[in-house]
């Protein structure tokens, strides 16, 4: 694969008896985005640009048939070059393509892996892969982005999964005073910075709940969600597109709700609040394309 946002191999070292691995990449590099995420280092355009440049990798890994999944998208094992691009440089858990699909996990790696914010809950709930873990993942990354936090070290707990933390964020800016219409996960400090205004911040907002679905069906592909970031004003200077996009999602009629009843300009967030039978159904939907 030859993608300007995949890091480039030169070389590499294997030690079969001691069980190291060393390789060389052609990259200068700035930093990771882990330790770039929560500082001021990154403005609002860099921010969306980022997001826009992750999202386009992984639609491109998406696009071979059989497509390439990633499954652990983590801001530490992604490096910003010295122009602030980013560079996927870690791939070990890469499955897919020619790499041949790797459905099979062991128990032990299993219990590691479901205490790791980043990798999808409908694994952690199924114990197999959805073909859109990555949606999840990226959600995870673009909250970090957006909100200039970082799931992982000393202001991470374990026992808050990324949907539920959100939700939380998103419920105590209502209780605040936020109208659902202007309500959005957006930093503060970010808010006041060149470019923001926020009708992104609350596509923003429904898209990464939308890929956090736990009914991994209803999740966006890569395609849709690259093309939710094209259409933001930030980088289009027009709210047309954005707003077409939140007319649509408002549409949704939520589980529960009477028939033609409509929440306009609210998240309904439909991973926490969805009846067993739609649960039932879009999880054999997701078997069936793991098993073709």
């Amino acid at each position: 694969m030859n993608h300007p946002n995949l890091v480039k191999l030169i070389g590499y070292c294997c030690e079969v008896e001691d069980h190291h691995l060393g390789v060389v990449y052609d990259l200068r590099s700035k930093d990771t985005l882990l330790n770039l995420i929560e500082k001021d280092d990154l403005n609002w355009n860099q921010r969306m640009q980022l997001a826009l440049a992750i999202a386009r990798v992984l639609e491109y890994l998406q696009c071979h048939n059989p497509l390439y999944q990633l499954r652990f998208v983590h801001p530490a094992l992604i490096m910003l070059d010295q122009d602030s691009n980013p560079v996927f440089f870690d791939f070990f858990m890469l499955s897919g393509g020619i790499v041949g699909d790797k459905q099979f996990v062991s128990s032990r790696d299993k219990s590691h892996l479901c205490y790791l914010p980043y990798i999808d809950i409908y694994f952690n709930g199924l114990g197999v892969w959805s073909p859109r873990s990555d949606q999840f993942s990226f959600a995870v990354v673009l909250i970090g982005l957006i909100c200039k936090f970082s799931f992982s070290g000393e202001n991470w707990k374990d026992e808050t999964e990324p949907p539920i933390w959100a939700l939380e964020q998103y419920n105590m800016k209502l209780k605040s005073g936020f109208q659902p219409n202007d309500c959005h996960l957006v930093h503060e400090s970010l808010k006041a910075e060149p470019g923001f205004h926020d009708l992104d911040g609350v596509a923003l907002t429904k898209m990464i709940f939308h890929c956090m679905n736990f009914c991994s069906v209803k999740r966006p592909t890569m395609s849709q969600i690259v093309q939710c970031l094209q259409g933001l004003h930030v980088f289009n200077g027009d709210f047309g597109v954005v707003e077409g996009l939140l007319q649509g999602w408002d549409s949704y009629t939520y589980p529960g709700k009477k028939k033609g009843s409509k929440w306009k300009g609210c998240l309904k967030i439909a991973c926490l609040g969805m009846k067993d039978d739609e649960i039932d159904q879009g999880n054999k939907k997701d078997a069936q394309q793991i098993n073709h």
